[in-house]
């Protein structure tokens, strides 16, 4: 086994989530997080396991309307296109910097 240095850090983004008892994810994000990257989480992984655990009756494509999405005030969750997909998705229902509810900054929540 030969030890590899770097120029830089190694890294690794993850996301996880938590909804009664179920753990959502992990889900593994490639490089940097940003808004492109942080959508196509949402769309293609997060939404769809939670709709699928917790399946909106008039629309199963969309979490249960008691599910409730928070996140934190990071540049890639303020993404106008994230923001709405959120609105879409969670409407009147996600806790965030513009979001149905606000953030609180620094709040010792998970």
């Amino acid at each position: 086994m030969r030890e590899e240095h770097t120029q830089y850090p190694q890294k690794v983004n993850v996301w996880a989530g938590i909804v009664g008892n179920y753990i959502v994810g992990p889900f593994f994000i490639d490089g940097n997080l940003n808004g492109v990257k942080y959508l196509e989480l949402l769309q293609n992984d997060v939404v769809p396991t939670l709709a699928n655990l917790h399946p909106d009756p008039a629309n199963p494509q969309v979490p249960a309307n008691t599910i409730w999405f928070q996140q934190d005030g990071a540049p890639p969750h303020y993404q106008i296109n994230v923001r709405q997909y959120l609105n879409q998705s969670f409407p009147n229902r996600w806790i965030g910097r513009r979001g149905s509810m606000e953030w609180p900054a620094q709040s010792p929540d998970l």
